[in-house]
């Protein structure tokens, strides 16, 4: 019997005492963190820095402890950021971070309010509604339409 599950985690860690200088909406850190996600079979519907704060929005597989795979993210984000990106104002990374579980429902909303600051991502998004406008305006039903599918739940 094969039994799968399922859950996708929206996560935050920060810098300790944010200040205004500190944006950790970085590719290279971006990039690193993907890669380690990446590399423990997760998979990411969206990730993005804004200010002094790391969101993602991932399904972790169920081998993999979330607590462990946190402590390496970050253990290895403030290493990345200290010796290499050396980000304006940042000097560590909080102890705590937050994990939440949400319906599925919210998804959506979630991965919007990660990727608000991806100018690609608004671009894509914007194109998918106008296409979903354009479509219901017409009286198309969009259950039928294998495009509706890709188009609507794609991977940012």
């Amino acid at each position: 019997m094969n039994l799968s599950l399922s859950i996708a985690y929206h996560i935050m860690f920060q810098a300790e005492k944010p200040g205004s200088g500190i944006d950790l909406n970085h590719r290279s850190l971006i990039g690193h963190i993907s890669q380690l996600l990446e590399n423990k079979a997760c998979h990411i519907y969206a990730i993005g820095g804004r200010g002094s704060r790391v969101n993602m929005l991932i399904s972790l597989d169920p081998k993999v402890a979330l607590a462990e795979l946190l402590e390496e993210i970050m253990d290895s984000s403030e290493a990345l950021i200290k010796n290499e990106l050396k980000i304006n104002g940042f000097r560590n990374r909080e102890r705590d971070y937050w994990a939440y579980t949400h319906s599925t429902h919210l998804m959506d909303h979630i991965i919007d309010f990660i990727m608000a600051d991806d100018e690609a991502y608004q671009e894509e998004r914007r194109a998918r509604e106008a296409y979903l406008y354009h479509r219901a305006r017409k009286g198309e039903d969009l259950d039928d339409d294998p495009f509706f599918d890709e188009l609507y739940f794609m991977d940012p």
